[in-house]
């Protein structure tokens, strides 16, 4: 065995030395590597068993109509359909439920046997991958309740209902159409007598205009009842139809006296004291009384003209044509008293 003397780095270590042995590895031992080797075995073996074990799994599938077309062709046509999804339980080795993903499984309804007007209760058939140990165990649940009806198309009157409306607006209507072509169940579109676009009447708040194209509609009875249908059952088309809803805003402003010169010490009245105004709901919103400014003033009654030009510096020409008054062109009486009278 090699010795090795090393002295101690140290003005109080004197000729102290460290013998260091240098002594070859250990080999390493067999047993730890095939302790090893055997839990690596015992996990693999777990895995592949784990794989094997059948297990379930439930997922939600889009269900798929078959024969529409051929239904279609003989007048008809389904609506009133239950479910558009279904729960679906897969059982299969875990290996092979990992291996594929919802898109790989499939759910149809055959429509096309159907002959006649009626509610139906139709089996779903799940189709799973091939050559595969998967299979579906809630195959007794899997069915589907619709009605079948003879295709019918109608035209029926058109309007537009405001809903929500703000007091003291108006609503100033135009539509491209007067009617509009409807096709549905026979059931449901006999029963139709018109068609309505409800427009909320809040977006008065914020707009002076609004436009609307490509909307849904309401329908109502002869009794003028609203008609409850399945949203999917009846076709029409509002993409060429343009409404346009003009909002006429009114508010009544307090008239506000100012007089520049002699008299301005005098009590006043107007009669009336308020003046009512229309227009577009962005402009009223700039205006806060009626303004009435005189040189001078003595005791007595002054007569003033209604006029929306007063508004003239506050409000440009563009905006001034956008409002009106109730009375323009009648007068507005100032009366002055003196004080104490």
């Amino acid at each position: 065995m090699k010795q090795y003397d090393f002295v101690i780095d140290s003005e109080k270590s004197g000729d102290e030395a460290i013998t260091v042995a240098n002594t070859p590895k250990r080999r390493l031992d067999l047993i730890p590597r095939i302790i090893c080797f055997l839990v690596a075995l015992l996990v693999w073996l777990w895995m592949v068993n784990v794989n094997d074990t059948d297990v379930t799994e439930t997922m939600i599938l889009k269900i798929n109509f078959e024969g529409l077309d051929k239904l279609e062709d003989s007048g008809m046509m389904v609506y009133g359909i239950d479910k558009s999804e279904i729960a679906v339980t897969i059982q299969g080795s875990n290996r092979d439920l990992k291996k594929y993903s919802e898109s790989d499984y499939t759910v149809t309804v055959d429509v096309s046997k159907i002959g006649s007007a009626g509610q139906y209760n139709l089996p779903m058939t799940v189709k799973t991958p091939s050559e595969t140990s998967l299979t579906v165990v809630n195959s007794e649940m899997l069915n589907v309740n619709l009605y079948a009806d003879l295709k019918m198309t109608k035209t029926v009157p058109f309007d537009v209902l405001v809903g929500n409306a703000v007091v003291d607006h108006t609503y100033n209507v135009d539509k491209s159409t007067n009617e509009i072509e409807i096709t549905g169940p026979q059931a449901v579109i006999e029963k139709i007598e018109s068609a309505k676009f409800r427009m909320d009447g809040s977006v008065a708040t914020i707009h002076d205009n609004v436009e609307f194209s490509g909307f849904s509609l309401l329908f109502w009875d002869k009794n003028s009842e609203e008609v409850v249908y399945d949203a999917n059952s009846i076709k029409y088309s509002t993409d060429d139809i343009e409404v346009r809803v003009e909002i006429i805003a009114q508010k009544s402003l307090s008239v506000a006296l100012n007089v520049l010169g002699e008299g301005k010490d005098l009590i006043s009245h107007a009669i009336p004291d308020t003046v009512k105004i229309y227009g577009a709901p962005s402009v009223l919103k700039l205006i806060d009384s009626y303004p009435v400014t005189l040189d001078s003033a003595q005791v007595g009654k002054v007569d003033v003209i209604l006029t929306k030009e007063t508004f003239a510096n506050i409000l440009s020409e563009e905006q001034l044509e956008k409002i009106y008054l109730d009375n323009e062109g009648g007068k507005i009486v100032i009366d002055f008293q003196e004080a104490g009278n």
